[in-house]
């Protein structure tokens, strides 16, 4: 903002930011005025820098008054003073006393602002005599807006500052003083993710109801920095509320001022933020919202003190992808990404380097069938080149024939030379880690990847990516089958033509066996998920789907109840028509714990097994038969050596044809039905999630009708 001021006889400009743009005005004006009159310039804008230099919307850059003290050198006495002043927009007029400060004569000039209610004691009068030393000892306590009163959005009236400066008074030239402000500036900008999954719901943010608390701030100081912080001037919280996203989509709030706060404190409370996010959480008699908490450390690490320098504004940013603490006294920590700027000229603050630090914007990643990752991240020196690198790629094999005891899976580590060679790649810049690792059709399993981060200091910090690609695997292993699985609340296994287990009506439902003793053509005990969201089989007409009836159907003669009191009520079975093609976008294969006694099946009684079946903890009345689709995407993954073969022999599929492997018939593929078929059930994880019963307080070795639809 640019200002030329006319009839005057002196002039200090008094400023918050680079002038450069106001001076041309300046020394063109022509000074002519009241001989007795100084003129000053309150300049409250950093010109060509970021609003957050001073942000007039929170009255940052505004001078409601000022007090204004000259003394012969900077140690000396004030000789004369001017107090009380009320500036007229930005111009503010000090009457001189000639006898006292003279043209051309060289005097160093102290500027309060907004301190007037501070200073009652001092005027006019009393100020003589002072030095500044001493002006600025005095103890200073501010009532901060602390939100609960208001709507959270209320704003200071004005902000304490003061400067000071050697200036020569003349007819020509204006003097400059820069004001500093007394405190510190904090500021919260979260990032949430617009949706996450927790214990089987989908939790959504209302992002405009979020809500920041600042705990520990301090109100009061002395202007000359040596005040020592006591126990009653801690602020326990103030509250902001957030404002609607701006056109860039981020969240913001009036910030928070608090006076320093030094290590050297005794008795010290650490200032530190708790961000409050409401999640809302869809249930069948409606929606459910509660408040989450975090705790969010003002320098990015609850172990490096927030000493909140005067004049320093700290930029804090988080992101939020978990359910935080539904008591904000254990909110759930969260680590940020900060940086301390001036607020003077919103240059990184010089106090920085009084910082060691190496903050990443997130921990630990998760990719989706992406094939990059870039990381922001600030640092206190250069990344160290040699030691930032990725360190090890762990993933599983899930048919490892050397491995048979543990379900044919191995775990696979690459060190550092290996990971590379694998295409897996870290670059930065100034800014940003990028991690790059081409996902293809030949890639079936998640990757971890270890990304160890230093810099010159010898700070380090550890980045842990899991990277998930279109279509992947993840093994269960199952040992304790002959106590967790269970065909119609039965697990007691005997020998392969034993074991015998029956529904209501008699109707053998094939056994209960155990693959290990039994001589079972498959012994596999891995529970295999596969998780789908997209395909890699060329020209392939396969559609993912809920293969699932839309109504109940408990396929009768299924009435025992489990140690609950319930029976089977919401049982959705595969429908037998129409999903041919159609695959669940995430399915559980049950292993050779399922093992049916040969020549016993119907497909009826196929379907009763399925519904009755029980497994390390995933309870019954939610396994189904697998669709045409599902039994051959599965052999396909075991053709290409993915997964060891898991349909060795003749099964039956929801269509109620078979498919065999060539066992049987002369051909694999899919026959017309025939009774005295096997199965082998899955269970729907995209729907009922991949929770076991012990992980919900239940207990995995005991049966459980588990069909109630999902909340």
């Amino acid at each position: 903002m640019k200002h030329t001021f006319y009839n005057i006889a002196c002039m200090v400009l008094v400023a918050l930011g680079c002038l450069c743009a106001c001076q041309e005005d300046l020394d063109n004006a022509s000074w002519t005025g009241d001989e007795n009159t100084l003129l000053l310039d309150l300049e409250t804008t950093a010109v060509q820098l970021s609003r957050s230099a001073g942000e007039d919307d929170y009255n940052e850059n505004k001078v409601a008054s000022a007090d204004v003290f000259f003394f012969n050198d900077a140690t000396g006495q004030c000789i004369y003073a001017q107090t009380g002043l009320v500036p007229d927009d930005t111009q503010l007029r000090v009457k001189l006393d000639n006898d006292k400060v003279k043209f051309g004569g060289s005097y160093r000039i102290y500027v309060i602002a907004n301190g007037r209610s501070y200073y009652t004691d001092i005027d006019n009068t009393t100020a003589v005599g002072q030095t500044i030393a001493a002006l600025k000892a005095k103890v200073i306590t501010t009532a901060w807006k602390d939100g609960y009163g208001d709507t959270g959005t209320e704003i200071e009236e004005s902000l304490l500052m003061d400067g000071e400066a050697n200036v020569t008074i003349s007819k020509d030239t204006p003097g400059k003083v820069q004001l500093t402000r007394a405190m510190a500036k904090v500021a919260l900008f979260p990032t949430v993710e617009e949706s996450i999954e927790s214990n089987g719901f989908i939790y959504t943010p209302q992002l405009e109801n979020m809500s920041v608390t600042m705990v520990y701030g301090v109100k009061s100081t002395k202007l000359d920095g040596a005040y020592q912080v006591q126990p009653a001037d801690y602020v326990t919280r103030m509250l902001r509320k957030y404002a609607d996203a701006d056109a860039d989509r981020a969240y913001t709030h009036v910030p928070f001022y608090s006076y320093p706060n030094p290590e050297t404190t005794t008795d010290r409370q650490d200032t530190y933020l708790i961000l409050c996010v409401p999640w809302s959480m869809q249930e069948a008699g409606g929606t459910q919202s509660a408040n989450y908490y975090y705790r969010v450390p003002i320098t990015g690490d609850a172990d490096v003190p927030a000493t909140l320098g005067r004049n320093q504004y700290y930029k804090v940013n988080v992101h939020v992808g978990v359910l935080g603490s539904l008591n904000p006294r254990d909110a759930v920590p969260l680590n940020g990404n900060f940086a301390i700027y001036n607020w003077f000229n919103m240059e990184l603050s010089a106090d920085m380097q009084h910082y060691e630090y190496l903050v990443l914007d997130e921990y630990t990643s998760v990719m989706n069938n992406e094939n990059e990752l870039r990381m922001p991240y600030i640092t206190s020196s250069a990344l160290d080149a040699t030691n930032t690198r990725i360190t090890k790629v762990t993933y599983k094999n899930y048919n490892d024939e050397e491995s048979p005891s543990t379900g044919y899976t191995s775990d696979v580590t690459l060190n550092a030379s290996q990971a590379e060679t694998a295409g897996f790649g870290l670059t930065w810049n100034d800014d940003e880690l990028i991690f790059t690792h081409p996902v293809t059709t030949e890639d079936y399993v998640p990757y971890t990847i270890t990304v160890e981060v230093y810099n010159e200091q010898g700070l380090s910090a550890t980045w842990e990516i899991t990277q998930y690609p279109a279509i992947y695997i993840v093994g269960d292993y199952n040992p304790d089958g002959d106590n967790n699985r269970f065909i119609y609340g039965s697990n007691d296994a005997g020998s392969f033509f034993g074991g015998g287990i029956y529904d209501d009506r008699n109707n053998d439902l094939g056994g209960v066996n155990n693959p290990l003793t039994s001589g079972a053509s498959n012994s596999n005990l891995n529970q295999y998920t596969i998780y789908i969201t997209s395909f890699d089989i060329e020209g392939s007409n396969y559609a993912i789907g809920d293969p699932r009836s839309s109504t109940p159907d408990n396929l009768q003669y299924l009435g025992d109840e489990d140690s609950r009191g319930r029976s089977l009520t919401y049982y959705y079975p595969t429908r037998e028509t129409d999903v041919n093609n159609v695959i669940a976008p995430a399915f559980k294969i049950a292993s050779s714990w399922g093992v049916t006694n040969t020549n016993t099946l119907s497909y009826e009684t196929a379907q009763r097994r399925c519904a009755s079946y029980q497994e390390n903890g995933y309870p019954a009345g939610r396994w189904r038969l697998p669709t045409e689709a599902e039994i051959e995407y599965i052999v396909s993954l075991s053709n290409r050596g993915v997964i060891p073969a898991l349909f060795n022999g003749s099964y039956y599929a929801s269509s109620r044809r078979y498919y065999d492997n060539g066992y049987y018939e002369d051909e694999p593929g899919f026959y017309p039905y025939r009774s005295g078929k096997v199965v082998r059930c899955v269970y729907d994880v995209w729907y009922w999630g991949n929770e076991k019963l012990s992980e919900k307080g239940g207990r995995d070795n005991q049966f459980v009708w588990g069909d109630e639809p999902m909340r």
